[in-house]
């Protein structure tokens, strides 16, 4: 039994919190008297605690550290335990969360990834090679049931950006030839992007095709050219396609 310093009563070791700071492990007043006192000085024992975690932050937080080091699979399970009791409510509190800060959360994921771009890149490349087969076979099964929406996405996408589609076939192409070269400059893009602005342009103006074509073809007979800027050449479809893989010099020009 203890008797309690608030109310003066006799209660039993039960009624009262534990503390470090005391003989005995208890606090000097009762649970009730404690609950009473913190509901009549609310506003100031808040205010206390502020005062307290503003000039001991440093402390405050190594306590935390260590706590959460030493606790880790009790917090763990505690956390875990209570996210499966409280499923929908958190969806609906995070849904809402988002709702309301979203340019907060936009303008931080791209803060972060902006600092951490060669980590992001890194994650990406070493996920890409862990889970390939499974991406490859989830990519297939979702093909496979969306077929029709496939095709017409396909199609939507070829006719809203036949230029990016240019760079893309040329740059597959020289990279199955292994003649794109190990370092590509921002010149090297830049050109070709425009290679491919300029034959989208010509097909309007002048009519018929226009092709973006390599002077020095990547698998030449007698000498092979690179797919960088200083290789490319936008020509009548008709012209490259009697060219082939010969060089400029070679006859086939006088003959177009």
């Amino acid at each position: 039994m203890k008797t309690c310093t608030k109310c003066e009563y006799k209660k039993d070791a039960c009624e009262f919190n534990n503390s470090s700071s005391t003989y005995d492990g208890l606090y000097s007043i009762c649970k009730s008297c404690r609950s009473v006192y913190r509901k009549a000085n609310k506003e100031l024992i808040a205010n206390g605690n502020k005062a307290y975690a503003k000039a001991n932050k440093d402390k405050i937080k190594e306590y935390k550290a260590k706590y959460q080091q030493e606790n880790r699979l009790t917090l763990n399970l505690i956390s875990k335990d209570y996210n499966e009791k409280n499923i929908d409510s958190l969806k609906e509190y995070k849904k809402e969360y988002y709702q309301k800060n979203k340019s907060t959360i936009y303008l931080k994921v791209k803060k972060y990834k902006t600092d951490n771009k060669d980590y992001i890149k890194d994650c990406c490349a070493r996920s890409y090679q862990k889970n390939k087969e499974k991406n490859r076979e989830s990519r297939s099964l979702y093909h496979r049931l969306h077929v029709e929406h496939t095709k017409s996405y396909n199609k939507a996408y070829r006719i809203n950006n036949p230029n990016l589609l240019k760079v893309h076939s040329v740059r597959r192409r020289a990279s199955k030839l292994e003649r794109t070269p190990t370092i590509m400059t921002e010149l090297d893009l830049f050109v070709m992007q425009e290679a491919a602005n300029l034959a989208t342009l010509r097909e309007q103006v002048m009519g018929g095709k226009w092709h973006v074509d390599h002077v020095e073809p990547l698998q030449g007979k007698t000498v092979s050219g690179l797919h960088n800027a200083f290789n490319l050449a936008v020509v009548p479809a008709t012209y490259n396609l009697r060219k082939s893989n010969r060089q400029v010099s070679e006859p086939w020009y006088m003959e177009c």
